[in-house]
């Protein structure tokens, strides 16, 4: 066989052929990713809590993992909540009705009085059918254990969490693996190709839609999209160059061929506030060296982003009706992001009042600055005026980009909902551009313990099947990623292989590289998709979830490579822009205050 048809016959062949992984590797069943990364392989939120491998103990040939929370006395009180929720939901291979499924977990603990193992069965739609659960109280190795009868359930959701309002001593605990069976079958050594070996997950090539990267209105052979009000674009990683690529071709399509008059971005709304004033010719093309620089704040291509703009704005230059863009998601730097808007808007010496406040961090006050200022009155019209002023409102509720917000996906429905009203009016359209993890319909996939409804789940609550939500899926190839956390490098990796049960296994069967599916065509063995967040380098990528009700259709592309322009640390970047910017702003203020002294 010679070179040229042995790499044929490698890329026709399944990866996960090539590659057998057993059900305990897959699923980490053996806790072992703690020894390559602090996060882990499991879906995790820890409070004042440490991991690691404990090389002072073997257990069954190989080392626990070590859970740590050190006890500190503060003044006043006791130390913080300490709080632990692990999360790993595994796929169920096929079985019959009313077999047994045990689940055991060996494990052991020091003061820690409320250690939780629990397991729950998930039916096809994520409904829980029986849960059940134990409590980790012994100090020496005990294995323990939850079994239940088998009957319509699709997936087995394993927890393990514990919760101190009040600690009063250092807390230990460890965990040496979970093992599951069906029957009398250990299910941890089958390889994944067996386990879900019988499912039917072949897609029926009658419903692909083939797309091209040449060719935009490709799109419009997907029928569905045409009666729909608001369409969501789900990227399952940010850091995939040919998915932002396959994004911004379907905005294009989207407003020239179908009205869609606002485009929403997972980006900073204040921010963006001054690139609407670029897209629509309110302000000159000098200023695109400006955005330029702070679109490389984001996580994202700048380059391709920049382009996308400079599209849309010559779009609207011969538009009957302009098309705006917005973001929706945490505020970057009110106080200078919105005086950049004032000043575009109405000069350097009519803004200084809106200086001084927004330095100030005033933001009633510039409300009510604007009630009394004709001539930003004259320059707004009424939706823009009264979407400044819900936006100004809304920073004096929420916190910037480097805060933590709890509340961030309410947040994110709240404000796409304020300009779906707006500017969005019977027979237009929107778009809302974010990770999957948000514009699905249902919740967050990173918050899968602790569940959280997404922003698409608030949009879908109110609009209903006027919201269409579409997931991008990357097949197999490289991304970008953080290298271990927000803060930390970006670096270029390798997508996991898909396993059987997941969309993009069955859809690297398709002789398409680029395609649209519609998710009510999908086949029942398919139960997983391929979900990737920034900084999780080491952890799972497939999640198990009721594709059907959280997406309306999926498009796939096959070769997918990393961001071609992108900082190297964003973040670090980003808080570099806004110092910068917060001196240019402080010139600007003192500059203002020796000119009403002069005066």
């Amino acid at each position: 066989m010679n070179v040229k048809i042995f790499l044929i016959f490698l890329h026709l062949l399944p990866a996960s052929g090539l590659f057998p992984q057993s059900v305990e590797d897959t699923y980490d069943l053996r806790f072992e990713s703690y020894a390559r990364s602090y996060r882990g392989d499991w879906t995790n939120i820890a409070r004042m809590i440490k991991f690691s491998m404990d090389s002072t103990e073997i257990i069954d040939k190989k080392f626990p993992l070590k859970i740590f929370s050190r006890y500190t006395r503060r003044a006043g009180g006791w130390d913080e909540k300490k709080e632990m929720h692990f999360s790993r939901k595994v796929t169920l291979p096929q079985y019959k009705y009313g077999d047994t499924c045990t689940v055991l977990i060996n494990g052991k603990s020091e003061n820690i009085e409320n250690w939780k193992f629990e397991v729950r069965g998930l039916d096809e739609n994520e409904c829980v059918l029986f849960a059940d659960s134990v409590y980790i109280e012994s100090c020496s190795w005990k294995i323990n254990s939850v079994s239940f009868l088998l009957r319509h359930e699709k997936a087995l959701w394993i927890i393990i969490a514990f919760t101190d309002e009040h600690p009063k001593e250092n807390q230990h605990a460890w965990i040496d693996r979970i093992r599951i069976s069906i029957g009398d079958k250990d299910i941890n050594t089958m390889e994944l190709v067996d386990f879900y070996g019988g499912f039917s997950t072949d897609l029926n090539e009658d419903h692909v839609t083939p797309l091209s990267f040449s060719e935009d209105n490709a799109i419009l052979k997907i029928p569905e999209i045409k009666d729909k009000q608001i369409i969501g674009l789900g990227e399952c990683t940010h850091g995939s160059q040919d998915i932002k690529e396959a994004c911004y071709q379907f905005m294009r399509a989207l407003i020239s061929e179908h009205s869609c008059k606002a485009v929403l971005f997972e980006r900073a709304p204040d921010m963006c506030l001054k690139w609407d004033l670029y897209v629509n010719g309110v302000i000159s093309e000098e200023i695109e060296a400006d955005i330029e620089v702070e679109t490389r704040a984001y996580f994202d291509d700048e380059d391709s982003f920049v382009d996308f703009l400079k599209w849309l704005r010559s779009y609207n230059e011969t538009s009957q009706s302009n098309v705006h863009i917005f973001g929706f998601d945490t505020f970057g730097q009110p106080c200078l992001f919105f005086y950049d808007y004032f000043r575009l808007l109405l000069g350097e010496e009519c803004s200084q009042p809106y200086l001084q406040l927004l330095n100030a961090n005033d933001y009633k006050g510039v409300i009510d600055q604007i009630s009394g200022d004709s001539q930003l009155q004259s320059v707004l019209d009424t939706k823009g005026l009264e979407y400044l002023l819900f936006l100004l409102e809304e920073s004096t509720r929420t916190g910037t980009v480097f805060e933590e917000n709890d509340e961030r996906e309410i947040d994110m429905g709240r404000r796409a909902d304020k300009i779906i009203q707006l500017y969005v009016k019977e027979g237009d359209k929107a778009v809302i551009h974010a990770h999957t993890s948000h514009t699905n319909k249902m919740s967050d996939f990173f918050f899968d313990v602790v569940e959280k409804p997404s922003m698409g789940n608030y949009i879908y609550s109110k609009y209903g099947d006027k919201y269409f939500s579409i997931g991008f899926q990357a097949g197999e190839g490289l991304y970008t990623q953080d290298d271990s956390g927000i803060f930390s490098k970006t670096v270029t990796d390798t997508l996991q292989t898909p396993i059987p049960a997941s969309f993009e296994y069955s859809a690297l069967k398709v002789d398409n590289p680029y395609f649209y599916y519609p998710t009510d065509k999908l086949p029942e063995g398919i139960s997983n998709i391929r979900i990737v967040t920034r900084e999780r380098k080491n952890s799972n990528q497939f999640f198990f979830c009721s594709i059907k009700k959280r997406f309306n259709g999926l498009v796939f592309i096959r070769d997918n490579s990393p961001l071609h322009d992108i900082e190297q640390y964003p973040s670090y970047y980003t808080k570099g822009l806004m110092q910068i910017k917060d001196k240019q702003q402080r010139g600007l203020l003192s500059g203002s205050k020796e000119y009403k002294r002069d005066r």
